[in-house]
């Protein structure tokens, strides 16, 4: 399970940063002037597309961002991880997806019409590129899977650690991490009390001076 959990997180790795370069590589060209603007529709429709893709940009990405979440959350509630890892797998790919056709809308829109805020627009887009990076702790915690591909239980986890604190004490007894012994607290407690007593007695000693000498 672990391996397939490593499959999903190279693949998606993969798709994002083939992705993103495409992306840059077009920008830069566009930014360049190596892909000129155009810039031949009628100034009506002009308006009215960079209105469009405005718009798109402005809905899109929170409703994406929800829908993933939901999706997350539907996820976890899933009975099997191999389901889990795949459905995931699928979600975060459809989120790439919209991130990946807004930034080319934008970089049209560049394009092809006036729009004097274009390049803005494009780098709010890139800047919710840096939210979706690959990230294996995070696929693990989303879809509530341990490191070793197992379902997390917060309650198993609550219990195992409930009988651990148990373990080091049990009834009178304390366990000591160095050698793992049991040592009654009584009698250790009467052993210190007894090692004071004696070290008492030997400055006590110390000090007496025969009365012949």
């Amino acid at each position: 399970m672990e391996t397939k959990i490593n499959e999903a997180h190279k693949k998606y790795s993969l798709w994002f940063y083939l992705s993103a370069g495409i992306i840059a590589i077009i920008a830069v060209l566009r930014y360049k002037q190596v892909i000129p603007r155009t810039g031949g529709i009628p100034l009506g429709a002009d308006l009215r597309t960079q209105s469009i893709a405005l718009a798109v940009m402005l809905c899109c990405i929170p409703a994406v961002l929800a829908w993933f979440y939901a999706r997350s959350r539907k996820i976890r509630n899933m009975d099997y991880p191999e389901e889990r890892i795949d459905s995931y797998f699928k979600a975060q790919m459809i989120r790439l997806a919209a991130f990946d056709v807004l930034a080319l809308i934008i970089l049209a829109v560049s394009v092809f019409t006036t729009m004097p805020n274009a390049r803005m627009a494009f780098l709010m887009v890139v800047a919710f590129f840096f939210f979706i990076l690959p990230n294996r702790v995070q696929t693990l915690r989303e879809t509530g899977l341990n490191a070793d591909g197992s379902i997390y239980d917060p309650q198993a986890e609550a219990e195992a650690a409930r009988q651990e604190a148990e373990a080091r004490k049990v009834g009178n007894f304390t366990v000591m991490d160095e050698d793992d012994d049991f040592i009654p607290r009584n009698t250790y407690a009467a052993a210190v009390d007894q090692s004071a007593d004696e070290n008492a007695q030997e400055d006590d000693d110390d000090d007496f001076i025969p009365k012949n000498s």
